[in-house]
């Protein structure tokens, strides 16, 4: 399997900066703080890629309108999926964004490569046609008896109880509904089966349903099988009896996905960069991650949790709606001009030596916070299909027995990483750090940590963020997500 991540382990930081940095002074004092406004996280350019714990990008304008000038350098050493990055390119700014996980630098790589008026539903559409994964998931219209396509099947788990324990185990999944579009003209074009379906629906149950979600169980297919490790986020998937990434998929769509991959690789640029973006956008959506909900809809819960009642998602459907979403995301970033200089690669904020000291403009920074977002883990599913290296984990800034094994570790991390911001900022040039306020880690040890480097916290640009759209967990606890904003000043000596 090809990797589509080599190139950015070696992203040549110092020759870039060497040609887009200026020597002038960077902003002293701004006229005003950054306007926090509530943040809209279904802007376009927001959802472009389904990566973890993303600022709104209403904040990240603010921040780049302040703190930068047109010219200046931005960086940003824990980019994630590159919306900060991606934004000042886009506002005549150069950026660096710098991430240790693979899986964030390809996404941010390949949202800065795809170039202006691409069309990327034609790019997606290209690999569908070559790799004929339609035929997967044919069926036929009990109505008329023509040609029908599966749109999604509901599995649900089969579990054994055990009276003793008072518990429940599973010990494997069944088909218990699909959804399907006719392909030769009905009126509606939609329709659901299943087997307590009356006739002549059941028939085309049993005939055609059935055999089609199975008869992929068997046969080589060029997937990974990467192990996941025993960790804070991953004790679900090992309940479930799930051990490797391509256990994540039902046998179809890891058939599916795999071949979709395989036509991709045969892809020349620039339709190629599209295609993978959209590709890996896709992956979650077409894992067991994928929860149904019976009266119609669904969703992607954050973490790996294997819902009880899944769809398994054609990935045909899965991979048209992704490109549909970034080809609007490109859309809004190509209004807004072309893309200026920038560089992506995967680097540890915490080690920043490729940069030299004092040539940085302004530095934007958005660690992993505590134990709330496990990277290492969580990118696994998506970093095995890369073919990235899987080195990392032992480095990952978050807080996690196996790890770190205390919140002193995370705040020593943290003093490194404000350490090599210091060093690489200008003098009187600026830092914004936003978390995620938490109960487990102080935030005072952090802003000492600032201060013991030259960096002044001025709490007067301080700010929070509430954003309008909130996660499911979230719309349950009726409580809104917010992001906490603090800004901070290399000292002048």
């Amino acid at each position: 399997m090809r990797s589509w991540v080599r190139h950015l382990y070696d992203p040549g930081i110092a020759a870039f900066i060497g040609q887009t940095a200026q020597r002038r002074e960077p902003i002293e004092m701004p006229a005003a703080p950054p306007r926090y406004i509530l943040g809209n996280r279904a802007a376009a350019t927001y959802a472009a890629h389904p990566y973890w714990s993303k600022k709104p990008h209403e904040l990240l304008l603010a921040c780049i309108s302040t703190f930068t000038r047109p010219g200046d350098l931005v960086l940003d050493p824990c980019a994630g999926s590159g919306g900060l990055p991606l934004l000042a390119a886009r506002q005549g700014r150069a950026a660096i964004a710098l991430d240790r996980s693979p899986a964030a630098a390809f996404v941010t790589d390949s949202l800065s490569q795809i170039p202006a008026g691409m069309d990327v539903r034609a790019a997606i559409g290209k690999a569908l046609a070559l790799s004929k994964i339609a035929t997967l998931f044919l069926t036929a219209c009990h109505r008329c008896g023509g040609p029908a396509s599966t749109q999604y099947a509901v599995w649900h788990d089969v579990a054994v109880c055990d009276t003793r324990r008072r518990a429940r185990s599973a010990i494997g999944a069944e088909l218990q509904e699909i959804e399907a579009a006719c392909i030769s003209g009905c009126r509606p074009k939609r329709f659901r089966r299943r087997a307590e379906s009356g006739e002549p629906a059941a028939a085309y149950w049993r005939a055609w349903d059935v055999p089609s979600a199975l008869r992929h169980r068997r046969g080589p297919v060029d997937a990974p099988r990467t192990p996941f490790p025993a960790g804070a986020k991953t004790g679900e998937l090992f309940a479930r009896g799930i051990y490797r990434v391509d256990q994540m998929f039902t046998s179809r769509n890891l058939r599916a996905m795999a071949t979709v991959r395989a036509a991709i690789d045969e892809f020349r640029e620039p339709g190629g960069i599209a295609a993978r973006l959209a590709w890996h956008a896709a992956l979650l959506g077409t894992s067991l991650k994928a929860q149904h909900v019976a009266g119609g809809g669904g969703y992607l819960p954050g973490m790996y949790y294997v819902p009880r009642v899944r769809k398994e998602r054609n990935p045909v459907v899965t991979l048209n709606r992704v490109a549909s979403r970034l080809a609007s995301a490109m859309a809004a970033y190509d209004a807004m001009g072309p893309v200026g200089p920038m560089l992506t690669g995967i680097a540890d904020a915490r080690d920043l030596s490729a940069v030299p000291a004092a040539s940085v403009d302004y530095v934007f920074l958005d660690p992993p916070y505590d134990a709330k977002v496990q990277y290492a883990e969580l990118n696994l599913l998506w970093e095995s299909w890369l073919g990235a290296d899987d080195d990392w984990r032992d480095a990952d800034l978050a807080v996690k027995d196996a790890r770190l094994p205390s919140r002193a570790a995370w705040h020593e991390g943290m003093r490194q990483v404000l350490g090599e911001c210091a060093r690489i900022l200008k003098p009187g040039a600026w830092l914004t750090l936003t978390c995620v306020p938490s109960l487990r880690v102080s935030l005072s040890p952090v802003i000492a940590h600032a201060a013991s480097v030259g960096m002044h916290h001025n709490a007067g640009m301080d700010g929070t963020v509430v954003n309008r759209q909130r996660t499911f967990n979230q719309r349950k606890g009726r409580s809104p997500s917010q992001d906490r904003v603090m800004n901070f000043q290399r000292a002048r000596c």
